[in-house]
């Protein structure tokens, strides 16, 4: 091999350690904001509106999720739906083009994708 390839690989490697020591700083933080969400999770249907078993007295639910693109990991569609129930009339809809500038982590996919999200539901 040449100068140039062991540059390049240099380089790789040097960006692949540089990958992998943002992805642990983001994890370690990641982890700590996971179990104070842990500690707030709400497990009882206390004040529902409408009865869980039958559904009677729900009037609305809704729907929010995130599109990647395959070939630009950081462009995304943001979409959320508001439907009338039980007819599943759409009352609102909204898509947004977002940027997603956080690395994908195995179970931390909500610290990615939430923040566009609920920016669309607080508008």
């Amino acid at each position: 091999m040449g100068p140039c390839t062991n540059v390049f690989f240099s380089a790789v490697l040097c960006s692949l350690l540089l990958e992998v020591k943002m992805e642990s700083q983001f994890m370690a933080r990641w982890e700590e904001e996971q179990v104070k969400l842990e500690q707030a999770i709400v497990k009882d249907d206390v004040g529902l509106t409408f009865d869980p078993e039958t559904f009677a007295g729900l009037e609305r639910v809704a729907g929010a999720d995130i599109s990647c693109s395959l070939e630009r990991k950081e462009e995304a569609v943001a979409s959320l739906v508001v439907m009338e129930f039980p007819s599943m009339k759409v009352l609102y809809e909204k898509r947004k083009s977002v940027r997603i500038d956080l690395p994908y982590i195995s179970g931390f996919l909500a610290f990615r994708e939430s923040p566009p999200l609920v920016q669309m539901i607080e508008v």
